[in-house]
């Protein structure tokens, strides 16, 4: 269920706590046409199946300081269009995190790359409690300040008001509103466009880099067209792939996107970037060949 690799002076495992059912041709509506040009042919047998797509979290264990991207559990997708009939999904978030040997008290920070309902229910533990009661939280402020969150939190019983807003009134939750950097060689970007407030984790250190682009991108095919976007998305999505893309290939940074399986890297091309596997380091679960 995960894969674990050398990072910096310590190490970098990314959990798989579920998958979502989903089809590309909902998210990213494309022509005939549009699907026989060259960088898309590829992904044409796919585009209207039902594919299984991850939800994976980051961990990055360094020296001096612990990371988690994207607390997530798949219970959140239970009774919507998103659960997937008769699945068993792999052990919840904290079970896996004991498995890699990380006791949430250890956490220091948690980033939430943004406020759509599946990245952040494990902020919360199996009782209820606070997961990670000595971690700062951090959560793009256009999402929190967004209409539906808002009308959200007014709810006592919602998933933002029981996690979110929990974490806010406890002082626990940090809202940023531009580029920040959180220690040496640990960045959080502002990279709008999936939501107002989207995050990207950066993370370097000598030659090596490493980026979590969260829902920055959903599938490799966003990534040979950065210029597609869901329905949903704003126009700024476009630049911010841009700017995160270009760095990514520049520093031939390793990538781990929220529902694109296992670790990937960008090589440009005439018309965008190919998304490919980067080799994994130490422990590899089995990918789900309908996540491609």
């Amino acid at each position: 269920m995960s894969i674990t690799f050398p990072f910096a002076q310590g190490q970098a495992t990314v959990l798989n706590v579920g998958h979502l059912q989903a089809r590309l041709s909902d998210w990213l509506p494309l022509s005939p046409s549009e699907l026989q040009q060259p960088a898309l042919r590829a992904y044409q047998a796919n585009y209207d199946r039902l594919l299984h797509l991850p939800l994976q979290v980051l961990v990055v264990q360094l020296p001096d300081i612990t990371i988690l991207a994207d607390p997530m559990r798949y219970a959140d997708l239970l009774g919507t269009e998103f659960a997937i009939s008769g699945y068993e999904p792999p052990p919840a978030l904290d079970e896996q995190l004991a498995s890699i040997g990380v006791a949430p008290t250890t956490v220091e920070h948690v980033i939430i790359s943004h406020a759509h309902f599946d990245h952040f229910g494990a902020v919360l533990d199996p009782a209820g409690g606070l997961q990670f009661p000595n971690a700062r939280h951090y959560l793009g402020a256009a999402d929190w300040e967004a209409a539906a969150i808002q009308r959200a939190l007014r709810d006592p019983t919602s998933l933002a008001a029981t996690t979110l807003g929990r974490l806010r009134a406890g002082g626990l939750l940090e809202l940023v509103r531009v580029d920040q950097r959180l220690a040496p060689g640990i960045e959080l970007w502002l990279t709008p466009g999936e939501s107002d407030g989207h995050l990207v984790l950066r993370l370097a250190d000598g030659e090596e880099t490493l980026f979590y682009l969260g829902d920055l991108i959903h599938h490799p095919l966003e990534a040979a067209r950065p210029d597609i976007v869901p329905p949903w998305s704003e126009p700024q999505l476009v630049q911010s792939r841009q700017r995160v893309f270009a760095a990514a290939t520049a520093s031939r940074a390793r990538l781990i996107a929220t529902h694109i399986a296992g670790i990937g890297q960008l090589a440009q091309t005439e018309t965008g970037y190919r998304w490919f596997s980067a080799k994994p380091s130490v422990e590899t679960s089995a990918i789900d060949p309908r996540a491609t």
